[in-house]
């Protein structure tokens, strides 16, 4: 593959991963042809579909060519979320990137805004918008937005945010990246295909040793489904394969980017943050020896290191304040069925 392709400018690519989706895709389309800014190339990679996607996508490709889309459509056998991004990384030619999932839809303006702002601002790499959360069952109930606590803002350290997972967001369909700044921190344009996600990947390729904006505008429409991938954790062993999945994905990326002397505190930042998500994994799940041992560990990292604020950063985190209120409402739980148990 020739990863040399000319970047033509004024263009949005736009790689979406397929799997079985030919019963919602349809709505994702429409989103596309509704676009106020048309100079897309829509890159559909089809990851090994047993359904009728194929048939849907291909229904759709006259329409979308009429408005002066580019389009491709790649099948391949499975290889997930991450190996998916990484096949379609291959073929695009935009200006501008962005990946939206297929199973969810843009605002019309979505291309538009994000464009014009990253036209209008050039010192930076990309930008992240909002996103409405909406039920699988009634898309038209809006269920929450999605939006960080950080607010029009331009910054500099949205790489760390990506690694310690703070106040950023995740829904793959609300970042644009700019293509340039993307392959001079990944000139192979791979990512690793991990099946437990692809945004980290993408992201901190994007921001790193980069300016990323903040804005409040909603662009995106997240349906959030019973059967998602973010649901489908419902045992505790299936929990700590998600956890470790997204430690592996943050070391390969954080191996593939070209650091020097900052490589091992990055590494440490997403030590960090792993350690955090096994003790909050197994606190959920009652796990006693799993959480001492990763909050040892923890310890164990916060005492070499002599700055106070630093130790603090290391030991109290969101998280464990979200342990703490969750553990409150299950013995409140507790108390009220004891209560209950006595009345009778």
């Amino acid at each position: 593959m020739n990863n040399n392709i000319p970047i033509e400018k004024g263009r949005i690519s736009v790689i979406s991963p397929c799997y079985n989706v030919g019963h919602v895709i349809k709505r994702y389309l429409d989103s596309l042809l509704s676009q106020t800014y048309q100079k897309l190339e829509i890159i559909l990679v089809d990851d090994g579909s047993t359904d009728n996607t194929k048939d849907v996508i291909e229904r759709y490709v006259p329409a979308l060519e009429d408005r002066g889309m580019k389009f491709k459509y790649i099948y391949q056998t499975n290889r997930g979320l991450g190996g998916a991004i990484d096949t379609g990384l291959k073929y695009f030619t935009g200006e501008y990137l962005c990946w939206p999932d297929p199973d969810d839809f843009l605002e019309n303006d979505a291309m538009e805004y994000r464009k014009r702002f990253l036209d209008n601002h050039p010192e930076v790499s990309g930008i992240s918008c909002n996103a409405n959360i909406r039920d699988g069952r009634d898309i038209e109930k809006i269920v929450r937005t999605i939006k960080p606590h950080l607010t029009d803002e331009i910054r500099e350290d949205m790489f760390d945010r990506y690694l310690r997972c703070d106040n950023i967001i995740f829904c793959p369909g609300c970042h644009m990246i700019r293509s340039a700044d993307f392959i001079r921190n990944n000139p192979t344009k791979c990512i690793y295909p991990s099946r437990h996600g692809q945004n980290w990947q993408m992201m901190l390729f994007a921001t790193y040793q980069n300016r990323f904006a903040i804005s409040d505008k909603v662009v995106y429409n997240y349906i959030e489904y019973s059967n998602s991938l973010s649901r489908s954790y419902k045992t505790y062993e299936k929990q700590k394969s998600q956890t470790e999945g997204f430690y592996e994905l943050l070391t390969a990326t954080l191996d593939a980017l070209p650091m020097k002397e900052d490589r091992n505190e990055a590494k440490e930042l997403a030590q960090i943050e792993i350690l955090h998500r096994r003790c909050s994994d197994a606190w959920t799940y009652f796990e006693k020896e799993d959480f001492i041992h990763s909050y040892s560990q923890l310890l164990t990292l916060a005492a070499t290191k002599p700055d106070e604020d630093k130790k603090r950063e290391y030991l109290n985190s969101p998280k464990f304040i979200q342990l703490l209120g969750d553990l409150l409402i299950k013995m409140r739980r507790i108390c009220l069925v004891y209560f209950c148990q006595l009345l009778k």
